[in-house]
């Protein structure tokens, strides 16, 4: 026996017979009996069945619960979309039905070791309004300052609304550098020559100072930001712009929490509905 714990999600199937190596603690149908798998059984991987409806959902739970659990998942076909959708929800291996027992423990052990050797990363929250006016650009810092006050660890604020940000003048500063000094090829500024120290003791990093810097950054430049930014503090706060572009995309695929404010206004409830869907439609709980 390996000592790793199995959790089966949503289905049986004639396959996990071989699997004896692993000790497979439960078998699970509903949402409440995975969490209190998760729980009290100390589950290490979670094989589930990517065809129920509620299969996103119940990965990300997995996620959030604990984020060492490798996810597997098992798909009937091979839909292209609800692969990728899967592996952005938090699956670390994909199999497909019939299922094989050899491939199982493959996958089992891949998953394993993705999750037994964590890279550590702070965690982020991206805010967005649903409307303009909402005070979103003032829950995210606030946020940031409670994070920092709490935790009493590092935690920065990215001003990620290149054109119309305004997080550095409420906290009435004036930068020397911007999110666009930093060029993420080795040959300017680093990072960290970059991000502003507040007297609060929160990392700034400020929008670009002209409209015209903001074509620069592109979703790769900005994954990359996020990366080291989250390496470096332990709360990283994005305060978004209220558009979906391949940028807005980027940020929100690698926060592990968008927060949307919404207004109790007919148009900030329409437009939060709107946000949701669209979030749906690609993929993202």
């Amino acid at each position: 026996m390996s000592g790793k714990k199995l959790c089966i999600h949503n289905f049986n199937d004639p396959a996990f017979e071989g699997l004896e190596d692993y000790d497979i603690c439960a078998f699970t149908s509903g949402r409440q009996d995975l969490r209190t798998a998760i729980t009290a059984d100390h589950i290490d991987v979670v094989i589930i069945d990517l065809d129920t409806p509620d299969a996103l959902d119940a990965i990300v739970e997995i996620r959030e619960i604990d984020p060492r659990v490798a996810v597997i998942g098992v798909l009937g076909d091979n839909n292209a979309q609800k692969c990728i959708s899967a592996q952005r929800a938090g699956c670390a291996q994909l199999t497909s039905r019939p299922l094989n027992a050899d491939d199982l423990i493959i996958a089992i052990r891949q998953a394993l070791n993705e999750v037994t050797e964590p890279v550590e990363m702070g965690k982020s929250i991206a805010v967005m309004g649903s409307s303009g006016g909402s005070g979103a650009t003032t829950l995210a810092c606030y946020l940031a300052m409670s994070l920092a006050e709490m935790s009493k660890s590092s935690t920065s604020i990215i001003d990620a609304d290149f054109e119309f940000g305004t997080v550095a003048k409420l906290w009435d500063v004036d930068p020397r550098y911007t999110i666009a000094d930093y060029s993420g090829d080795g040959e300017g500024l680093l990072l960290e020559d970059v991000v502003l120290e507040l007297p609060c003791g929160i990392g700034l990093l400020p929008r670009p100072r002209q409209i015209e810097e903001c074509q620069a950054i592109d979703e790769a430049r900005m994954k990359c930001i996020l990366h080291l930014t989250r390496e470096a503090y332990s709360h990283v706060v994005v305060d978004m712009p209220r558009k979906l572009d391949a940028v807005a995309g980027c940020v929100i695929q690698e926060c592990e929490k968008l927060l949307v404010i919404v207004e109790l206004t007919v148009v900030g409830i329409y437009n939060a509905g709107r946000l949701n869907d669209a979030l749906g439609r690609f993929g993202i709980s």
